[in-house]
């Protein structure tokens, strides 16, 4: 899933926000249709991607485990990203604390 950049703190500096995403712990969780807890805080990657893009933006990914994909069906998906300190920086905050992604939509996941 790629992170994107609303623009709701476009008043952030890039560089903030850069130190604090490398720097948050990043987990993945997933439920069935009947919400049975399927995949439970496992470990979650940040990586950069490989484009000719001149932003540097962030994808976040989990690798998936055989056990994972045994069960047909929809499923549903969700990151946690765990900030671990305040970045304080030329005035600018970003804040320690807890983000659950995606915001907007949710993250359905078809195995078959």
């Amino acid at each position: 899933m790629e992170l994107v950049d609303d623009g709701r703190y476009g008043f952030m500096k890039r560089d903030t926000y850069n130190k604090a995403i490398q720097n948050a712990e990043i987990s993945f969780s997933m439920r069935n249709e009947k919400g049975e807890v399927k995949v439970s805080n496992a470990k979650a990657n940040i990586v950069l991607p490989k484009d000719n893009c001149c932003n540097e933006s962030y994808i976040i990914e989990y690798l998936w485990k055989e056990r994972d994909t045994r069960e047909e069906g929809m499923f549903e998906g969700e990151f946690e990203i765990f900030f671990k300190d305040d970045i304080k920086e030329e005035g600018v905050t970003f804040p320690s604390g807890k983000l659950i992604m995606p915001i907007n939509e949710k993250l359905m996941i078809h195995i078959i």
